[in-house]
Formats: structure tokens, C-alpha cells, sequence
């Protein structure tokens, strides 16, 4: 899978899908990240909020607050802080 972003524009929203049924996994990100010189730096970055944890299944959710400029090559990821 090539989670580069194929051509410049905007991320306003976030689609994914939901694997794991647990209630703790609301500590989950998405954010992009953009190669500036040697290293990458995150340049915008998302909290998941699921509204229904209990169904497993495809998810929905808009950029909250702002629209994240994404760059051709910019690279998606993800972080969580518990174990999913």
C-alpha cells in the first residue's frame, strides 16, 4: 500500500475502518507528514472519534476545526496511545 498523497490539495476529511471492538481505544490519531529537508515533520493530524464503538465497519469523520494543505508525497500515519 502506498500511503503517499498522490497530488496537492486539501484533507478535509478522514475514511477508515473500525477492526478492533474496544471501549479504550479513543486515544487513536491519523495525521500527515511532510519530508522537510533531512527529517519528516507532522503537519496536521486528527483525533478518531467513532461515535459507536460496539460495530466494527467502515468510518467517516471530517478534519475537526481546520482543512489540512497536503503536499504531493506528503506521507498518512497513525498513533495511538493504548493498544488497539
Amino acid at each position: 500500500m502506498d500511503d503517499n498523497i498522490p497530488v496537492d490539495g486539501y484533507l478535509v476529511a478522514w475514511q477508515y475502518y473500525l477492526r478492533q471492538l474496544r471501549n479504550h481505544c479513543n486515544g487513536t490519531a491519523v495525521n500527515v507528514w511532510r519530508l522537510i529537508g533531512e527529517s519528516y515533520h507532522m503537519i496536521g493530524e486528527t483525533i478518531l472519534t467513532p461515535a459507536d464503538m460496539a460495530n466494527q465497519g467502515p468510518r467517516f469523520q471530517y478534519v475537526h476545526n481546520e482543512v489540512i494543505r497536503v503536499k504531493k508525497g506528503d506521507l498518512l500515519g497513525t498513533y495511538s496511545t493504548t493498544a488497539c
